[in-house]
């Protein structure tokens, strides 16, 4: 039976210090900013049908937005690209406010984004998103309706920068999450060299005002001997700060591995509504903290 490597142990233990918090200070592009889109691309992408935007008013009020996918060129074996956020649209094509978070190679920070939409009769349009001056991505979007309002929508990058997807989910802010949840995160390690290993983490958790307890377990696979294991649960404690007007809060896990050290990671949620919250590690990613994003339900 082969013994993983203990750079594996410590990767599954996601053992982090003192990971520090990224304000909005100096923003960097989102990871998918990489090769420019090719402009036949962003032509099919925005081109509309005849009445594009008749149903704008339908997407109105505060979205959740999910992200995940690979990114398209460059030299990082590490290629996997999350984020999380809230927007803001008025009903009349325009994102007036929101931020996102990201984890990935080119990790950035807390980053306030603006934008623009389209929606059309039949439930497509499209979706950009202002990140910096420099940095503008463009998705396609589905939408489902309900009452004439959306409820929730899929996400399509289609601007050749990365195969990205997602959802938007209308938001209720309406304090911070109370109760038992279970919580789920997929993703990668972090390589400059060689091939990443999938890594997932799964769990329960109950949460009172700002404070938690449950059981985290990890599975961390091993590419280089082409195997995979899992770190058995354990308890885990965590703290919770208050979600501001965009539903971001701050969640800090603390648990010890079994033979391990005492460890904390920190992750940004964004609550969608009293059920439910997105959830991403804060901090770049490096050996020690892989690629991540996940979700909490009641």
């Amino acid at each position: 039976m082969h013994t993983p490597s203990s750079k594996y142990l410590t990767l599954a233990a996601l053992i982090v210090t003192a990971t520090p918090v990224l304000t909005a200070q100096n923003p960097k592009p989102l990871p998918f900013n990489l090769p420019q889109a090719k402009p036949g691309v962003v032509a099919l992408a925005a081109s509309a049908k005849p009445g594009a935007g008749s149903q704008a008013s339908a997407l109105k009020g505060q979205y959740a937005l999910s992200l995940r996918g690979a990114s398209v060129g460059g030299t990082s074996p590490s290629r996997e690209t999350t984020a999380v956020g809230s927007i803001v649209a008025d009903g009349r094509g325009h994102i007036t406010s929101g931020v996102l978070d990201s984890n990935s190679a080119g990790m950035a920070g807390e980053t306030p984004v603006t934008g623009s939409y389209t929606l059309n009769a039949d439930g497509t349009g499209t979706v950009t998103l202002n990140i910096t001056s420099s940095n503008v991505e463009t998705f396609t979007l589905f939408v489902s309706q309900e009452g004439g309002k959306v409820k929730s929508a899929t996400l399509l990058e289609s601007d050749s920068k990365a195969g990205a997807s997602g959802s938007l989910v209308r938001q209720t802010v309406s304090g911070g999450p109370e109760g038992s949840f279970n919580f789920r995160l997929t993703g990668e390690t972090f390589e400059t060299s060689g091939t990443p290993n999938a890594v997932a983490v799964g769990g329960t958790v109950d949460i009172s005002q700002g404070l938690a307890q449950g059981i985290v377990s990890f599975f961390v696979g091993d590419a280089g001997h082409d195997t995979a294991f899992v770190i058995p649960p354990v308890a885990l404690q965590a703290t919770l700060t208050t979600p501001d007007q965009t539903g971001r809060f701050l969640f800090t896990f603390n648990f010890t591995p079994d033979g391990g050290s005492a460890t904390q990671v920190q992750f940004v949620g964004y609550v969608v509504d009293s059920t439910h919250f997105n959830l991403l590690p804060v901090g770049p990613p490096s050996a020690f903290l892989p690629i991540l994003i996940g979700s909490a339900v009641q």
